[in-house]
């Protein structure tokens, strides 16, 4: 499994932060993140995983203040989890840009 970053600011298209992936309290393997606003951002960060060396494919996200609410991308801030079962990575991936700077930080258990 490849070292994730603690925190990155992603500005550029195609700019991205490994997350990591952690054993979840259920059994499960999880990664936990937040996205948050380091100056007028205005994009899409998409969630990405992959199996080993395998190409990157869209994850869903589930939002942590509405479980309810599941999507690949996200064009707002928040704390966000994804399961990485069957997953070696997860990592968010600045799609579309506009504006500003993102700041994902990875939240490993009990951060």
């Amino acid at each position: 499994m490849a070292q994730h970053e603690p925190q990155k600011s992603l500005s550029v298209v195609n700019d991205a932060i490994d997350v990591g992936c952690y054993p979840g309290g259920g059994g499960a393997p999880v990664a936990g993140f937040q996205l948050a606003d380091g100056g007028s951002w205005v994009g899409v960060v998409t969630f990405e995983g992959r199996i080993g060396d395998g190409a990157w494919t869209a994850v869903e996200a589930v939002d942590a203040g509405n479980s309810a609410t599941k999507a690949t991308t996200r064009n707002a801030v928040g704390l966000f989890r994804v399961d990485c079962s069957g997953l070696t990575q997860v990592r968010c991936r600045l799609s579309t840009a506009t504006g500003g700077t993102l700041i994902v930080r990875a939240l490993p258990p009990g951060q």
